[in-house]
């Protein structure tokens, strides 16, 4: 699919934030561990979410999404999950973890979703391990099965959000684990809520966690947040363009502080009502020098998007995400349309540069919507193609891009 975006004098109105894709996701493979009605409301409509409904439709649960609600009954379902979709996401990891807790066995393909340098899930398996699970990898298939009780007590390596969540999901079935070092992001937060309001029986105290056996009998509701990397894309596409003024709507204002620190830095004005944020644009981008770690740094997810608004900076600027340092697919298509980006010693370093027309290529689903932010601030247009990877985490947006003044129309060869 390819659509063709002209230069943006200034983008203005309205924008309604859709609910989080980083947390429907886990919310809805958690909703699996109970044989009770779940009401999920406020799910995206995105491809990843109609991609798990089919996933967890074709294992044997009862669901259906209806005006925004996604409503599941789990009575039973096959933790035997070969289903080709599970290859086109990655969020489908999440649902060993429920089988595990469940089912205590999972045989799945190996994730799919965007592919930045391989993303492993080495940091989830070695947990399952821990956990006393034998596993068997062969021809992008996975095989866990319980064999014994391991440790009680476990340490993640390092801060990640997705073995976090599935090492929770997998621990509900213990008398006691405690989890170390565990992900603070919203996501994170959020699937916990939510897992107390199904029954789960876990206490944070810092970044650690102590979960005890738990029984799921309960019917849950849960409206999932407002999503933060949605409202940083909007936020950051008005922020490139002069003269532009944006309200969003139903942003997640309490985990959004260092993104709206972040973004005043280069010059926008930002000012904050409840649920609602004003974003206007300055006629000049100040440069930056940023270094991305965990929550509460400046996520990983809008660096990309970050990266291309820096364009207009008149002194370089620099990035270093230490998240996902492989996260540069945009960079190479910036380039190929007059940016002037170099990526050193896991560093990217951002000088001034005006955009050309031409023709760029979305490589994951961040890289899209910077792309889009470049198509805006170009000399005249860009054509973009696998625009149809920006359906799998942004609802509604060729609606939301015309709503506000983009020019944004399907490509005519």
């Amino acid at each position: 699919m390819k659509m063709e975006i002209k230069k943006c004098e200034k983008v203005e109105g309205k924008i309604q934030i859709s609910g989080s894709k980083n947390t429907a996701l886990p919310v809805m493979c958690a909703a699996l561990l109970t044989r009770k009605k779940v009401i999920i409301d406020n799910v995206p409509d995105i491809d990843d979410i109609k991609n798990l409904i089919e996933i967890i439709q074709k294992i044997g649960c009862n669901i259906k999404i209806k005006k925004g609600k996604v409503i599941i009954k789990a009575n039973k379902f096959n933790p035997i999950i070969l289903v080709k979709n599970v290859e086109l996401l990655r969020g489908s990891y999440y649902l060993m973890g429920a089988s595990l807790t469940r089912y205590g066995k999972c045989i799945t393909y190996l994730p799919g979703g965007c592919n930045f340098d391989n993303r492993p899930i080495d940091f989830h398996l070695n947990a399952f391990k821990q956990l006393g699970y034998e596993i068997t990898i062969y021809d992008k298939i996975i095989k866990l099965e319980k064999k014994n009780n391991n440790k009680k007590v476990i340490e993640l390596p390092k801060k990640s959000v997705g073995a976090t969540i599935n090492t929770i999901l997998a621990s509900l079935n213990f008398d006691e684990v405690t989890i170390k070092n565990i992900s603070l992001e919203p996501e994170v937060l959020e699937v916990i809520n939510f897992l107390k309001i199904l029954g789960g029986n876990i206490e944070l105290n810092n970044d650690t966690l102590i979960i005890r056996k738990s029984i799921f009998n309960k019917k849950a509701y849960f409206k999932i947040i407002g999503d933060r990397i949605e409202t940083g894309s909007y936020m950051l596409l008005a922020s490139a363009i002069p003269n532009s003024k944006l309200i969003i709507k139903e942003a997640p204002i309490k985990y959004l502080e260092n993104v709206i620190d972040t973004i005043k830095k280069i010059g926008t004005n930002i000012y904050v009502n409840d649920e609602e944020l004003v974003v206007i644009s300055n006629n000049k981008i100040k440069h930056l020098n940023l270094t991305i770690e965990e929550y509460p740094s400046f996520p990983t997810d809008l660096q990309q998007i970050l990266t291309c608004v820096l364009l207009k900076a008149n002194d370089p600027s620099t990035i270093k995400d230490l998240i996902y340092p492989k996260r540069i697919s945009h960079i190479e298509e910036l380039n190929k349309i007059g940016a002037n980006i170099v990526y050193d010693n896991n560093t990217i370093i951002i000088n001034h540069a005006n955009l050309s027309k031409g023709e760029v290529i979305v490589k994951d689903l961040r890289c899209g919507f910077a792309l889009i932010v470049a198509a805006c601030i170009c000399d005249d247009f860009l054509v973009i193609e696998n625009f149809e990877v920006l359906k799998r985490g942004y609802q509604n947006i060729m609606k939301k891009l015309t709503n506000i003044g983009v020019n944004i129309k399907e490509y005519d060869l």
